[in-house]
């Protein structure tokens, strides 16, 4: 991409798309192994993460506050953290304080 001044503003999952797609043959399909949890302020999670446990938890709501945590966690600690703290801060046990937050404040401003 640099080599060819390659630019895109349509973000990383782009990029991956198309290399992806040229590599048709290598790439697999890793469905069985991920679920999307949506943890914002439009919430669906399913139990899954702990009924039936997949290796990757796709939390796209996450990016700024939890996975940055959970980075922190790890450099401060030197170790992966539980399951169970993971599961906390990712927001998949309970909304977090900065959404419902969020909602009340929206809640109020349409009365």
């Amino acid at each position: 991409m640099r080599r060819r001044d390659f630019v895109t503003t349509h973000g990383d999952e782009f990029i991956v798309s198309l290399v992806a797609d040229s590599l048709k043959t290598r790439v697999k399909n890793a469905a069985p192994y991920v679920f999307r949890f949506w943890t914002g302020t439009f919430r669906l999670v399913s139990t899954c993460y702990a009924v039936n446990p997949v290796h990757v938890l796709h939390v796209p709501a996450e990016k700024e506050y939890g996975m940055l945590r959970l980075y922190d966690r790890y450099m401060r600690h030197g170790r992966v953290p539980s399951r169970r703290a993971v599961w906390r801060t990712l927001h998949l046990t309970h909304r977090s304080l900065r959404t419902c937050l969020a909602q009340m404040i929206k809640k109020l401003r349409k009365q």
